[in-house]
């Protein structure tokens, strides 16, 4: 851990940079490309939409294909506070896409024998 930490003091700069170019294409029109909800981003929103108004739903959706609900906690939470759009539909999933990038950043990092 303490090594993860060396590395992200030592890479801030980096690490900032990657963030920031990470973060461009995702969220700048992240509501205009691609036009319209598609597929499994559509029935993340209808299932956010069922927790808001039940309070929870089962780990699996069979109807959505039959894919697990948990990701679609945070879509809930999204909603609940800045309200049902395409954008924020799609915001959670861009912000684990960032995030990740910077993972893979420390991973490799590491991987490589950082010292």
């Amino acid at each position: 851990m303490k090594k993860i930490i060396n590395l992200v003091k030592k890479d801030f700069f980096i690490i900032l940079f990657l963030l920031i170019i990470a973060s461009i294409p995702r969220i700048l029109l992240l509501d205009k490309i691609p036009p319209g909800i598609h597929g499994d981003e559509g029935w993340g929103g209808i299932i956010a939409r069922k927790i808001l108004s039940k309070g929870s739903v089962p780990a699996y959706i069979g109807a959505a294909t039959g894919v697990p609900s948990n990701p679609t906690y945070p879509i809930a939470l999204i909603f609940k506070i800045f309200g049902e759009n395409i954008f924020f539909l799609r915001i959670s999933s861009a912000i684990i896409g960032i995030l990740t990038i910077i993972l893979i950043y420390i991973f490799f990092r590491l991987f490589f024998n950082y010292k």
